[in-house]
This record gives C-alpha cells, structure tokens and sequence, in this order.
C-alpha cells in the first residue's frame, strides 16, 4: 500500500464515485481505478459497494477509511512540523509545454504540488512543443513538457504520462462501422488541423508517411486543441486530436486502428535549483495516462 493508494480510496467514499474522485485528485480514472484495484489486492477484501449512482465502503473499507484519515492527518502535521523547522522549499518555477499537457495535464497536478509546497510558485505557458522546446533551450524557462524529443543534444529527458491519437467526431454523426477506424478510412473523412509546431499533427502525418497514406488537406487548421474542438461541435468534419483533451472536453470519439501512442516528457538540463527538480520529481511519479509507461530517464542527442 502506498499513500497515492490510500488518498485514492478515501477520495472516492468522500465523493461517491471514482469518476469525481478523479477529478477532485487531478488524476485520470484508469489512475484511481488502478489504486482501488491494488488496496483490494493487497487487504483481499472488497473495500466498496459498488452503486449505480454512488459506491460505499463495506465493513472493511470503513476500518480502512478511519485508519487512512489519521495516517494522511499525522503525515500532514509531521509535514507542517518540518516546514515550521526551517526546511521549506520556496522558490519559483518557470514551465513551457505542448498544447496537451499545458492545456489538460498540467494544470491539476501543478495544483497538488503547490498544495504540498506553498511557498513554491510555479508559472506554466501553453504552446506548442516547438515553441516550448525553443523556451527551454533559451533558458526562458526552467522545465518543459514535450510530446516528442525536439532538443538538441545534452537534456535531460524524463518519461512522464501517456497520451493515444484519436477520432474526434462532432455531436450526431453517424456511428462508423467498427469498434475502431483505420488510417486509411480517416484518409477518405473531412478533417479538421493543427498549425503546424503541434507535436499531435507531427505524430500523425508521419503515421501517415509511414504507411504511404496522404489525408485531405484540412480547409480549417488551429493553434490549439481547444480552439479546434470548440469548432468541431459545429462542423460536419473530423480530426485527429489527443484522448486528453477529449476527455476534458466530452466530446466523442473513435480509437485509431493502429492505435497511435507516445509519451509525454519532462524535459530540463542538467542544473536546476532545488524547486524546480522538486517539481521535475513531483510530475515523473505521476500515474496519468491511458497506457503504462517505460519512466527510463535519457539524454537528447
């Protein structure tokens, strides 16, 4: 048992539902789900009743519940107890990253770690990978967060959550056959773009290279994610857009087929000061994403 396990657990009796707990946490649900997964593992009990409407803890998970409750309030005081000595991190932090993890990642979890360092700020610009890179290397910025390696040689690349490509499609379009489209069938769909600097459209135009498929040439293209779901709600077009930021924006979509995946990085040199590595830290042992990730560190080349 961990304590991201226990917060897990307690978030979703005190919210109802591992949805909303999610969303209380910052996390993603496969996130949550996987906590309560291993709690149950590890007691083998079942910690909650599941509802159609709200889960409640059983007899076992009530135990559990008051237990947790007075481990996460003595680790709080312990912490306060620390800063109080002397001890606190303080500093500012400056972040650039890619449409995705700055409009959709980030955000809660730079919450959560001012949370834990108060005295820590932390200033966060969405671009596109290009221009964060370019932010990084000019030392504008102190960490960035890239959905592809555009460094040149000597940073420090550190895996930080999964991401998929997939289908966004308007509101009432006919369903496509299939639980799944292809590339080639997208290739045939009026679609919608990025500008390009987007480290989504470089991923999906060199699937596209790689199978020797060319896809219609988006009439309306856009700067960020959000601006291009905004106007996918009212278009009777398609586009192939992170499952992060149709998730935050509940629009519907279709997996890919291949499915088309990459990881986001935390990327930085070699020199930080101790609240900016603080934060570098505090993001790689984050458990987002759709998919598992490889957290093997490396170094652009």
């Amino acid at each position: 048992m961990d304590l991201k396990e226990l917060e897990s657990f307690i978030a979703i009796v005190e919210n109802g539902s591992v949805s909303r707990a999610a969303a209380a946490l910052g996390l993603s649900q496969p996130a949550v789900s996987k906590h309560l997964a291993h709690l149950e593992e590890a007691m083998a009990v079942d910690l909650l009743l599941r509802g159609r409407t709200r889960s409640v803890p059983t007899a076992e998970g009530l135990i559990l519940l008051e237990a947790g409750k007075a481990v996460l309030a003595e680790l709080r005081r312990a912490t306060e107890e620390i800063h109080r000595s002397g001890g606190v991190l303080s500093g500012r932090v400056t972040v650039a990253a890619g449409s995705i993890p700055g409009e959709y990642v980030l955000p809660p979890l730079i919450r959560r770690f001012h949370e834990r360092y108060p005295s820590v700020s932390v200033s966060l610009e969405a671009l596109d990978s290009r221009a964060a890179s370019e932010a990084l290397v000019s030392r504008r910025v102190d960490l960035a967060c890239l959905g592809e390696d555009r460094l040149p040689a000597g940073y420090v690349l550190r895996p930080f959550v999964a991401d998929e490509l997939v289908l966004a499609r308007p509101a009432g379009a006919p369903p496509l056959p299939g639980g799944a489209v292809t590339l080639e069938e997208v290739c045939n769909l009026p679609l919608l773009g990025r500008i390009d600097g987007s480290a989504s459209q470089s991923l999906w135009e060199s699937a596209l290279k790689k199978q020797g498929l060319t896809a219609r040439e988006p009439t309306l293209r856009f700067k960020g994610t959000g601006a291009l779901l905004r106007a996918l709600k009212g278009a009777q077009a398609y586009a192939v857009v992170s499952r992060w930021a149709v998730a935050a924006e509940g629009v519907d979509f279709v997996p890919l087929d291949p499915p088309l995946t990459r990881t986001f990085y935390v990327a930085h040199g070699h020199i930080l000061t101790r609240a900016a590595q603080a934060l570098a830290d505090f993001l790689v042992e984050a458990e987002e994403g759709f998919h598992d990730v490889d957290k093997t560190v490396h170094v652009s080349d």
